[in-house]
């Protein structure tokens, strides 16, 4: 009986048929077509994409590389992400420099070298406006100024007396952007010259979760040397005249 189905079986059997792709109809050719054609756009989508090459609707700068892509020169850097997945935006660009001061560091951060800021330093030693610096930061103007007071109180030491001016310093640029901060007075200890500094602080707002920082210092030997915080005051809303911000 085993037999009889056996050959049965093998009289079923039919010889596999190579595929041929012109035996196809003209239907199953334009079918398959789209279907190559398909996975073709799909894997170059997906190469592309993780290429990080298609604008990010955010306004986001694309990473390549670890590198952010498309930076101004001129332009302040944040990353409001995290190191293993970082988001970079640009939120100002610095269009120009105060009379009297050179551009004389374009720092990163020693942890992320896509995030810039820059220092700029007077060119005679004798004036009492030392330097300026300006930088981004991924947090709100208001949180930024309580943030830094507080941290600043707490790491104060007695390698130098600190001495925070009354009341907080807020107004509006000429823009009509406003801004908050403080006045900061200083003096090193001895062993780093005993000079004395006045710090402002100044933050602005730069989109809803970042902001720009705009420090002005000045020092001299004595505290009647310094400039006062309405001097440090005038000189910061002048020199944001050539601060643009981006977001």
């Amino acid at each position: 009986m085993a037999k009889r189905n056996s050959a049965h079986a093998q009289k079923r059997r039919v010889a596999a048929k190579s595929f041929s792709f012109r035996e196809m109809t003209a239907k199953q050719k334009r079918i398959a077509a789209l279907i190559v054609a398909v996975c073709v756009v799909a894997i170059a989508a997906i190469v592309l994409v993780r290429a990080d090459v298609f604008p990010h609707r955010d306004g986001s700068l694309n990473v390549r590389g670890g590198k952010a892509q498309g930076a101004r020169e001129n332009a302040l850097v944040i990353n409001v992400g995290s190191q293993a997945e970082p988001k970079y935006f640009e939120v100002a660009a610095v269009n120009g420099t105060m009379d009297g001061f050179t551009l004389t560091e374009y720092t990163v951060d020693k942890g992320d070298e896509n995030i810039t800021q820059f220092w700029y330093e007077a060119d005679d030693a004798a004036n009492e406006i030392y330097h300026y610096y300006l930088c981004g930061i991924p947090m709100s103007a208001e949180k930024t100024m309580r943030a830094s007071a507080t941290a600043r109180r707490l790491i104060s030491s007695d390698a130098s007396t600190e001495t925070p001016i009354p009341g907080e310093v807020r107004g509006a640029y000429d823009d009509g952007r406003a801004y908050c901060g403080y006045a900061l007075l200083q003096q090193d200890a001895e062993a780093d010259g005993g000079m004395w500094h006045r710090y402002l602080f100044l933050y602005t707002d730069a989109g809803e979760n970042a902001c720009v920082l705009m420090q002005v210092d000045s020092r001299a030997k004595t505290e009647a040397g310094l400039a006062s915080e309405e001097a440090l005051l005038a000189f910061a809303r002048e020199a944001w005249k050539n601060v643009e911000i981006l977001k």
